[in-house]
């Protein structure tokens, strides 16, 4: 074996390595070297040959992502022909169904449904008691929702085809289930992997997709569910991937010289300067919702921006916690981004379907938590922290969105209106206990929309902000949380 062969070796280890963000850094690191002209027949024969070698569904499907990678980063990539890669495809899919559409729209034939999964379950075959079990912790559990879904909507045993698939792999491949490598995640109580894909991980993933395949096979499911389905299998969403994390932005709180017995004052300071000066500057761009981590010392401290149109009906003054309660759960965002790439257009509506009342305060969000519909597990934090579009009332045409390099854009066919990015300089593989990720995310307005609308409905905007610190005295325990809430610009005065 020559050096190049041992260092691609090397590399393309990591495919399928435990931790998700080596497996996004192998991935793109590959695709790299394909745009290297010198490189490029190399490298993709390398790559052929490591998919041929797969014997899972959801593994192959990660050689189709690196082609992918490359042609989404560099317009002077040619990909291998469709021969070429459905000839590197031992195990299809209908996720690899969905990334070959990505790669060569139109040009990929249909898949024969019944050479993609064991076709009948034997009369005598029970499900292992311990699958339920060892799917949920090896998967995300949203897999066993959407399973018990399919079956509530069609009365099809599609966990029983699940669990069957999932023992049909085991034998195929010669592995015995074990939960041992669940202790490789961590103590909950101490620092944990947020999120790994093991062994495991990919067997019951491909077994999801060869179920999936069942379900078409005998009609219980359109092709337009399991895609939706299917979608969920795979490890990034096309869209977001193009979105590189920024650091944070400058204008974010920090401590430079904190005093340690008056660091949450320090903060609201910071934050209280910071909306003045928004008002004062009158730049192009307003603050419509943040989030994120600001500092951390024995004591750790999150905080949040909420973004409100508000007015006043009576002198009583709302529990500023239960807004932002509200606020975190509202994702009343309906997009048709049905697809890998989070990318079109949201559903118009009128303001009165966002307003809620608290007290004597009629409130409406200026942004809205929204989700793409793959379960992008390479870029886990932006789950966690979520990803937030202009309200769907906002601009003055129904809005639409994409990735760019630098930013997520929201546009309303006249001009860009929005912009959402995040930040990832404290990230870490690992969790310590219960915290909060050390990341952070913000969504910025065009202030002509923010104005107009405030003009038109006679309202005020302003925000509601929550301060979380996270404590505990000994490293065995979990954090305590403790909040405090404060409020910049509401309208205290019946209008």
């Amino acid at each position: 074996m020559t050096q190049i062969d041992e260092d691609f070796s090397f590399l393309f280890s990591r495919l399928t390595w435990p931790s998700v963000l080596v497996r996004e850094r192998a991935c793109s690191a590959i695709a790299d070297l394909l745009a290297e002209s010198k490189l490029t027949k190399a490298v993709q024969e390398h790559l052929i040959d490591w998919m041929r070698a797969q014997t899972l569904e959801s593994k192959m499907a990660i050689g189709l992502l690196v082609f992918l990678r490359a042609k989404m980063q560099y317009d002077r990539f040619e990909i291998p022909s469709v021969e070429e890669l459905l000839s590197a495809n031992p195990r299809p899919s209908i996720l690899s169904l969905m990334l070959m559409n990505e790669l060569a729209p139109n040009d990929v034939p249909n898949l024969v449904w019944s050479s993609l999964n064991s076709g009948e379950i034997p009369s005598n075959y029970e499900i292992d008691p311990l699958f339920i079990k060892r799917s949920q912790a090896f998967l995300p559990r949203i897999y066993m929702y959407l399973a018990e879904d399919i079956e509530a909507k069609t009365l099809f045993p599609f966990i029983k085809h699940w669990a069957y698939e999932s023992h049909n792999i085991l034998e195929r491949i010669g592995k015995k289930p074990s939960e041992d490598p669940l202790f490789f995640w961590g103590d909950e109580r101490s620092d944990h992997y947020v999120t790994i894909d093991l062994e495991l991980s990919e067997v019951y993933r491909s077994a999801f997709l060869r179920a999936l395949s069942r379900a078409i096979m005998v009609g219980v499911i359109s092709m337009t569910d399991a895609k939706f389905f299917a979608s969920k299998t795979c490890p990034i969403d096309l869209g977001l991937w193009r979105l590189k994390p920024n650091l944070r932005p400058i204008w974010w709180p920090k401590m430079n010289k904190p005093e340690a017995d008056n660091i949450p004052n320090q903060i609201w300071k910071q934050v209280e300067a910071l909306w003045e000066e928004q008002k004062i500057k009158k730049d192009k761009w307003i603050v419509a919702e943040a989030e994120g981590r600001v500092y951390e010392t024995t004591t750790v401290y999150d905080l949040e921006v909420c973004g409100l149109f508000q007015t006043c009906r009576g002198p009583l003054t709302p529990s500023l916690d239960d807004i932002v309660d509200w606020y975190k759960g509202v994702d009343k965002v309906q997009h048709d981004a049905f697809s890998i790439i989070f990318e079109g257009a949201v559903q118009r509506v009128a303001p009165d379907f966002l307003t809620e009342t608290f007290r004597d305060w009629s409130v409406l969000p200026a942004a809205c938590r929204s989700f793409p519909y793959t379960i992008p597990s390479w870029q886990f934090w932006r789950m966690y922290r979520g990803i937030w579009l202009p309200a769907p009332f906002l601009g003055y045409n129904p809005l639409s969105f994409r990735c760019s390099d630098t930013a997520l854009i929201i546009d309303d066919g006249k001009e860009i209106i929005g912009k959402w990015m995040d930040w990832t300089d404290g990230l870490r593989e690992k969790q310590t206990a219960n915290l909060s990720l050390a990341t952070g995310q913000y969504l910025i307005l065009r202030r002509q929309i923010v104005e107009a609308f405030v003009q038109e409905h006679n309202l005020t905007f302003c925000w509601v902000c929550r301060l979380i610190h996270y404590h505990r005295e000994n490293n065995y325990e979990l954090y305590k949380k403790f909040v405090d809430y404060r409020q910049f610009g509401a309208c205290p005065q019946i209008r």
